[in-house]
This record gives C-alpha cells, sequence and structure tokens, in this order.
C-alpha cells in the first residue's frame, strides 16, 4: 500500500485555503533518477490497494511510495502489455486495471500479475482500432474506449472483466451522431451524462436515446466554447462543468448552463497560466487546480483569477516542468502531476500549513544548522537542537531565528553544539540535554540572554551519571528525569542534585534512548537493551 508521503518541514500554521497571496508549496520529484521508465508521464491511476500507477511513453509504471516496478512489452511473452506507449488507465468494478496504448487495449489481471491484449479486428467482440486515446468505466459497469481516429467503443463486460459485447458509435452527418472521431476524454458527470472531448467539439451522451448532443465553439459568441479542440473535462463540487481546451478554459455553470471562459493573458499574472489545458482536478479543500503547458493553475473562486506555479531555474523544491500532462487528486490530499519531461511532481494540501525552515549561507535569520536533533514549543518559542549547530530559538512572534554556539571564551555560553533533547519544567525553566557536554540551564524570563547554567557529569556527588544525555521528562512532582548513555539521573524538584536510578534488577538501566510518563505515571525507559517500566510507590517515591 503507498506510504504517506513526506516532506521534512517545521510545522508552522500558515492558512490553508488559497487566496490572493502565493502560498509557497514544495514539490516532491520523483523521475528516471528514481526508477521511473521515463520521465513523458501521460496518464495516472490510484488503484484500490493504494498503489499510484503512471502510464509513459516508454512503459507502466506501479509505484508503493518507495520503488518503481515498470511493465514493459514483451515480445517473447505473450502476457505482457502490448505496446510501451501508454496513453490511458482505469480500474474497473472487479479491480482489474484497463489500458489504453498506441496499439491495443490491455487488461491487467491483478490476482495473476499478467495482462490479456486485445486488438482491432473483424469479429463482433474486437475494438475498432488499436490507437486508443482514452479508456473510462462508467458508473454502469461500462467500459468506454476512445480512438484517435475511429470513433468511440462500449463494451460491456462479465463478472470477471471479459468483454461479452461492444457498441460502437462514430462521427456522421446527423446532429445526434459524435462530432468528430478524433476522441480525446472523457468525463461522467453527476447526473450521468457522459460527455466527449473531442477534435472538433464536445458531446454529451444520452443514455436513454443512445444519441448525442454536440457543442461548438463560434468566434463571434464569448459565450460559446473557447476552442473546438477539447481535452479534459471535470466536474466540480458545487456542480460546474469545466472544459479544457487547446485555446483556453471553459465553465459551464450548473445553473443556467452558461459558458464563462478564461484564457491566458500576458499582461495579468492572475489569468490562466496558458491557453493549453490539458487536466483539471479538485484538492480535497476544494481548490480547482488546471494543468497547462505553462504551467500549474490553482483558481482562487473569492476573487476569480489564478494563482500560478511554474518551472523556476535553482528551485529546487519547485515544480520541475511547466508543461503538466495530468493530474491526480486521491482521499488522502495528495497531489499528483505528470509532466512532459520532468516525470512526477507531488504535494500534499496539508503541507500547505507548513513553513520550510533550513540553513542559507549569508543569513542571519535562518536555520543556523540543518541537521536536527530535537524540537520543543512552547506559547513564544519553537526550540530547535542541532547536530553541530547549538542550540535555535525562533521566535514565533518576531519571526527571527536567535543561535546559541558554544563559545570556549565564554563560560556561560551553552556548553555544546550537539543538543540531544530540550524540555521547559514546571517552573518555566529551560533544560537543554547535549550529547558529551551533560546538561544547561535557561531560567525563566531569561531565555534570550545566552546566559547557561551548565550542570556536568564529573564523578562528584550529585551530579549527572553521563554527561551523554538523550532525553529529559518530568512528573507530577516536579522530579527533573535525565536519560544518559549511562543511565538514569534524578533531579530533586527543589534542589539542584541528581541521584543515580541503578534499579531493582539484574540488567543494568543504560544506554537510554526515550523516557515517557503514561497517565498513571510509570515511567517508561527505551534502552538499547529493550523497555524497562518504572512503578513509583503510591507516596511518589522511587
Amino acid at each position: 500500500m503507498l506510504r504517506n508521503s513526506q516532506i521534512i518541514a517545521f510545522l508552522l500554521g500558515l492558512s490553508v485555503a488559497v487566496s490572493a497571496q502565493k502560498k509557497q508549496i514544495r514539490f516532491q520529484h520523483y523521475t528516471t533518477d528514481d526508477g521511473l521508465s521515463q520521465n513523458m508521464i501521460d496518464c495516472m491511476l490510484k488503484d484500490h490497494k493504494g498503489f499510484m500507477w503512471f502510464g509513459t511513453w516508454n512503459g507502466l509504471n506501479r509505484f508503493d511510495g518507495y520503488t518503481f516496478v515498470c511493465y514493459k512489452q514483451n515480445s517473447s511473452d505473450p502476457y505482457s502489455l502490448s505496446n510501451n506507449f501508454v496513453r490511458s488507465i482505469c480500474q474497473d468494478a472487479n479491480h482489474n486495471i484497463w489500458i489504453g496504448t498506441r496499439n491495443g487495449l490491455n487488461l491487467y489481471l491483478y490476482r495473476q500479475d499478467k495482462f490479456i491484449r486485445y486488438f482491432a479486428g473483424k469479429d463482433s467482440v474486437s475494438i475498432c482500432s488499436n490507437e486508443i486515446n482514452v479508456v473510462y468505466y462508467d458508473s454502469q459497469g461500462y467500459l468506454w474506449i476512445g480512438t484517435a481516429r475511429n470513433g468511440l467503443d462500449r463494451l460491456t463486460l462479465d463478472k470477471d472483466s471479459r468483454i461479452l459485447s461492444i457498441k460502437h458509435f462514430g462521427a456522421g452527418p446527423s446532429d445526434t451522431q459524435l462530432s468528430s472521431n478524433s476522441i480525446l476524454c472523457l468525463y461522467e458527470d453527476g447526473q450521468h451524462n457522459l460527455w466527449v472531448g473531442t477534435q472538433a467539439g464536445l458531446n454529451r451522451f444520452n443514455y436513454r436515446t443512445q444519441t448525442f448532443v454536440k457543442l461548438f465553439n463560434n468566434p463571434s459568441d464569448a459565450g460559446s466554447l473557447s476552442s473546438n479542440v477539447v481535452n479534459t473535462i471535470f466536474e466540480d463540487r458545487y456542480g460546474d462543468l469545466w472544459i479544457g481546451t487547446e485555446f483556453g478554459l471553459n465553465r459551464i455553470h450548473h445553473s443556467n448552463y452558461r459558458i464563462e471562459q478564461y484564457v491566458f493573458n500576458p499582461d495579468n499574472p492572475y489569468s490562466l497560466p496558458h491557453n493549453v489545458v490539458r487536466d483539471i482536478v479538485e484538492d480535497l479543500q476544494g481548490n480547482l487546480i488546471v494543468g497547462t503547458l505553462g504551467g500549474l493553475g490553482i483558481f482562487d473562486r473569492k476573487n476569480s483569477r489564478f494563482i500560478n506555479y511554474k518551472y523556476t531555474l535553482h528551485n529546487k523544491f519547485g515544480l520541475n516542468n511547466d508543461f503538466v500532462n495530468c493530474l491526480l487528486s486521491d482521499t488522502e490530499g495528495n497531489l499528483w502531476i505528470g509532466t512532459e519531461k520532468g516525470g512526477i511532481n507531488h504535494y500534499n494540501v496539508f503541507q500547505h500549513q507548513f513553513e520550510f525552515f533550513e540553513n542559507e549561507m549569508g543569513n542571519p535569520n535562518s536555520l543556523c544548522f540543518n541537521t536536527i536533533n530535537s524540537i520543543f514549543e512552547d506559547e513564544n518559542f519553537l526550540w530547535i537542537g542541532t547536530a553541530g549547530g547549538g542550540l535555535n530559538i525562533y521566535h514565533k512572534k518576531q519571526r527571527k531565528f536567535y543561535h546559541f554556539r558554544h563559545d570556549a571564551h565564554r563560560s556561560v555560553s551553552i556548553s555544546s553544539d550537539f543538543v540531544s533533547a530540550i524540555l521547559r519544567d514546571q517552573q518555566g525553566n529551560v533544560w537543554i540535554g547535549t550529547w558529551g557536554q551533560g546538561l544547561n540551564m535557561l531560567r525563566k524570563g531569561e531565555e534570550l540572554s545566552g546566559n547557561f547554567i551548565h550542570f556536568s557529569a564529573d564523578g562528584q556527588p550529585g551530579s549527572l551519571v553521563s554527561a551523554f544525555v538523550s532525553s529529559i521528562t518530568q512528573d507530577s512532582h516536579g522530579r527533573l528525569f535525565v536519560g544518559t548513555l549511562g543511565g538514569l539521573s534524578i533531579k530533586d524538584a527543589q534542589k539542584h542534585i541528581f541521584q543515580t536510578f541503578t534499579g531493582k534488577g539484574a540488567e543494568p538501566i543504560e544506554r537510554i534512548g526515550c523516557l515517557q510518563f503514561d497517565i498513571q505515571e510509570n515511567l517508561w525507559i527505551g534502552t538499547e537493551n529493550g523497555l524497562f517500566q518504572i512503578i513509583p510507590a503510591q507516596n511518589g517515591r522511587i
């Protein structure tokens, strides 16, 4: 099953919905360097098990969130893919996957992990053409095959996905026939109308009469389609139908069937990013996302304009290619973007809540070091312990970083730049554990002073058992518990004196990685030798 995609970021609240202000989106990229068979992505599918499928110009790829498995044509294997140029993918009610290619239709049998090939022929259950642009499975259980030059086939399937019969629909002079035999897209709306986009107009299929109604561009009518070449169709959550064409985007309002056009305007940065629209989806938050040959446009409904994302040189987390061929929005908030030469771009809509911090050379208001060991958040500050860069304190109101590093010439500086644990105690003091130089404390109200009080492991009575601190926690009695490489140190609530807990079992409690109190005030200790539990007496004594 596909793992939840993650991008390393530090959480700071930002508004999620798209507004007039452009939000920072961090795109994750998957290319041939990651195992993808080719960077030309034409179609995508997320199946019932959570696997992602990507159709390329050089094979079909299945992705589990970690690795790609590629399926290709093999002349010596009759159960391989019929052709490597994959144009369209869909899944039927039996969970089998249909693949339309430049040369033939394929059925992937999920349980058997093999392909059944179908080619054009003269018998009644043969498809009309091998050059397939789109495959689409509707709510009535029909499989529709849109071809490049020979019109539309409707396949009736049995419970095992076998073809029972095929009905063909072609273009013709009648008003009730298709407007063109070159089928580019298929879409079923919420009213169960099947819409057919072609090279020469938009068609709506009536299931009852088995006929088509056509819509065309009229250059003298701004209320008509902006172009007759219809690439993609999508219905939003409000019932409006969006039509992407070779020249602009069209919105058919469900209330009155009025058509509203959106086109690219080089003088307006909030216009459609490009006139060639390849795909349209809606994310979990209701944002309409438009893929074009000039980048990604997110429609700002409130202001009726687009917030655009394009390829930018030297932005390693930006969109890596402007030629967007296909989009997929899943139920986990992921948006998958298939591009012409950049492979797959991906982000999660909930990451709009995230702001990314990293070390920027020459910027004193950036994170001082990128390797993070520990994070602690309180009302005013985000405390960030690094592995070699000292302590970073982010002032949330000022939106500013304060850096504290060890200074051998300043006795009250932090004892080490390797910060491993952070805790603010019940008195408001902040404790900072280091790896190799003991414990530091900042008094309440002196967080930004840089004046650290040190607690070492010098072997004297009352000192830490080890200078290598991994975890800090506090109980309801105010006692501080410090997990170290050498064992557990416990500080009295009133005095700065540590006692070493040796335990009563045969196995010593040392090499501690983490500490956690449960709701019954039992202390759980994670070590290299396993998990230990300390159950205090009723009076709190350990």
